[in-house]
């Protein structure tokens, strides 16, 4: 019975190992959502209808339909806002203070806080912009038809493309990258029409519903630690 027992004993300790494992690599909150969205959990491909107040981490990826929007709180680090028809991936953690997304269709727009002990990647298929403290929208192509576009409103970024070249970004620009393309200054233009109008219509897609209290919503903890809060005694 005693090599049974500790057998038992030894499966519930991985179990739980396990468990605590998959929760500390979270590090988003779905705080808020209009209309048609989804989460697919890492090593899944079925789309779950995503919830309010709903951890999301490594490997998980989050999207719109049509005529919807999504805010996603990232750690101490900011906010995303999902257009609509648009598809968030959340990459691996690079370290414990940095941490990766990826825009694979439609629109985001990242508005992220100056914070000394976390640093945000965005990623397109041709480069990734290491933000701290700015407003910038990420796709895959631009309301032009540009494909890899980026444009920033405010704050500084630094971008890099995948031939080893980077860049900053500094100020109200944007920057289109095709494939195969390298970064150079003289790819920055000034901000377009279209761009400012999709960034108010980012902002507008949730502020203009009415928001739940979200007071009692649990809030990501550091990278790496497990999001559940300490109860209280």
């Amino acid at each position: 019975m005693r090599p049974m027992l500790t057998a038992l004993l030894a499966i519930a300790a991985l179990a739980l190992m396990s468990t605590h494992c998959s929760e500390s690599r979270k590090y988003g909150i779905i705080e808020y959502s209009v209309g048609e969205t989804y989460m697919v959990p890492a090593g899944s491909e079925a789309r779950q209808p995503a919830t309010i107040g709903q951890a999301v981490g490594e490997n998980d990826t989050v999207g719109t339909g049509p005529a919807s929007a999504m805010e996603l709180t990232i750690r101490n680090i900011g906010t995303v806002r999902l257009g609509e028809n648009t598809e968030l991936f959340l990459a691996e953690l690079q370290a414990q203070n940095r941490i990766r997304v990826r825009v694979d269709a439609g629109n985001a727009g990242f508005f992220v806080r100056t914070e000394e002990n976390y640093e945000l990647e965005a990623a397109l298929p041709t480069m990734v912009a290491s933000v701290r403290g700015t407003e910038f929208i990420l796709s895959p192509e631009s309301p032009r038809g540009e494909p890899n576009w980026i444009a920033l409103f405010d704050g500084a970024i630094v971008l890099a493309d995948d031939k080893d070249g980077s860049m900053p970004l500094e100020g109200p620009g944007e920057v289109s990258l095709p494939p195969g393309g390298k970064l150079d200054a003289s790819l920055i233009k000034p901000l377009s029409p279209e761009a400012i109008a999709l960034m108010d219509e980012l902002k507008a897609s949730i502020d203009k519903e009415p928001r739940p209290d979200t007071g009692r919503l649990p809030q990501p903890g550091q990278p790496g630690s497990d999001l559940s809060e300490p109860e209280k005694q």
